[in-house]
């Protein structure tokens, strides 16, 4: 039977057509593209979320990891047997890279991991971005793809709490985003956005939060670019989630912490993989600073200063 013509479309109808999928998380997002483009083997960084790479371990994809060198380009990528590359746009600052990676090899077997950029799009097989650790929302994330794609409508209920949206105290507030970070470990085939971050979503300025990060992230640059040992330049267009810091006497993740700057760990090393100095030091050395779009200049000029005078 044909469908109806006129009347009203279903929000389902309105959001998950064409190229775009909206999903309660990345990994409800990552798990239908990896149904829908019947993928059975790929490569992942090895530094990189250890959390994801045991959820595609657990749908029985094969899984070959990769290193990469200081530049953040994939050293000796496998696409052997159809195997798909999986690649992170790094902290949101590594779009050079991501086109260089596109242009050398094709794109139809790379699939890019926008979780740390907002908004990713990119010719290639896939582009799968997450808003929570950007927006104030309490779930969300967008695949874009060529492929067609079983999605499920928007959902009334949420699989996270929104304490973390709440807490005033930006630490604690942290530690309850990871909690409930545990809750999207279990994709369930109702794994549709929940209303409430579609509205979210909806209402956001997107050039605003772009601007303000970009202008924060300019800020660090224009004082620690020259001892940075993480070479990502911004360029226009990027949304960085955090400023990535590494020098040779950089102050530790705690001393920041007890000085009320709270920063993440991207990502802690699994004894299993073999990493390059540069990931190991990537992964016990980094900072990452902060720069969300709440911040101001001023409290930017006020980490600076506490992190120069750790290193003096």
């Amino acid at each position: 039977m044909r469908r109806g013509i006129g009347g009203f479309p279903s929000a389902a109808e309105f959001l998950n057509s064409g190229r775009s999928y909206y999903f309660n998380s990345f990994r409800s997002s990552l798990r239908a593209l990896l149904i829908s483009a019947r993928i059975k083997k790929i490569s992942i960084p090895v530094y990189y979320c250890h959390e994801v790479t045991e959820f595609i371990k657990d749908t029985g994809v094969d899984v070959k990891f990769y290193n990469i060198d200081e530049s953040f380009l994939p050293l000796n990528p496998d696409f052997s047997d159809g195997r798909v590359l999986l690649y992170p746009n790094y902290f949101g600052v590594n779009g050079v890279n991501v086109v260089s990676l596109l242009d050398t090899y094709n794109p139809n077997r790379i699939v890019i991991d926008g979780a740390q950029a907002l908004v990713s799009k990119y010719d290639c097989l896939a582009n799968i971005n997450s808003y929570r650790k950007f927006l104030p929302v309490v779930d969300g994330s967008l695949l874009i793809t060529p492929l067609r794609i079983e999605a499920s409508p928007p959902s009334n209920s949420c699989l996270a709490d929104a304490e973390h949206l709440l807490n005033e105290n930006r630490n604690a507030a942290y530690e309850q985003f990871k909690a409930h970070e545990v809750r999207f470990s279990v994709v369930g085939d109702d794994n549709g956005i929940s209303v409430a971050s579609l509205i979210g979503v909806g209402c956001t300025d997107f050039g605003s939060i772009a601007a303000s990060r970009f202008r924060h992230y300019t800020l660090y640059e224009s004082v620690f670019q020259r001892f940075n040992k993480i070479r990502l330049g911004i360029t226009d267009g990027m949304i960085p989630l955090c400023y990535p810091l590494m020098l040779d006497s950089a102050p530790k993740r705690e001393q920041l912490i007890n000085a009320g700057i709270y920063v993440p760990n991207y990502w802690a090393m699994h004894s299993a993989l073999n990493y390059t100095p540069f990931e190991k030091a990537l992964a016990s050395e980094a900072i990452f600073l902060p720069l969300d779009q709440t911040l101001s200049s001023e409290d930017i000029s006020g980490t600076i200063s506490t992190v120069t005078e750790f290193l003096e």
